[in-house]
């Protein structure tokens, strides 16, 4: 339905949350991802494996990426294993520009999700650089793209 086109979480246009999905380290989750839309999107979380819900309890198969089709409806379980920031995004990278991006923060053990205690869990381990440092260097040998026409 392209007069709907969108994709929540609970409920909440991505585009419009204003942090970061929780998920607390440790914590066994159900994802269900419904599209309706008139797309396939190909949906990765980064950061964890997850295994999909598809009725037999035997064999659940492994991903980090599913593809949800056109009005269709795909479970995940995921355990949060992995403390950080994590995309969670469509592949397709118009898709992601138009909102269908996100981050999901899985928090330590018994780490509060309010807005001050979500700031400490979140502090970067490096500082950032100030004006006094000097600028750092990458070379990316290879990525200037020479011979392309």
């Amino acid at each position: 339905n392209m007069e709907r086109y969108m994709w929540s979480f609970d409920g909440i246009k991505l585009s419009e949350v204003k942090g970061p999905i929780i998920f607390h380290e440790g914590e066994r989750l159900r994802v269900t991802l419904v599209n309706d839309t008139m797309m396939s999107h190909p949906i990765h979380l980064h950061g964890m494996f997850f295994d999909l819900v598809v009725g037999d309890t035997d064999h659940k198969p492994r991903k980090h990426t599913v593809l949800v089709k056109p009005a269709e409806r795909v479970s995940f379980d995921v355990t949060a294993d992995h403390v950080g920031d994590w995309a969670f995004h469509c592949h397709l990278l118009f898709h992601m520009h138009a909102g269908m991006m996100q981050v999901v923060s899985v928090l330590p053990r018994g780490a509060a999700a309010g807005a001050d205690d979500l700031h400490k869990e979140h502090r970067p381990a490096v500082p950032p650089p100030t004006d006094e440092d000097p600028p750092k260097e990458a070379p990316m040998t290879g990525m200037n793209h020479e011979g392309h026409r």
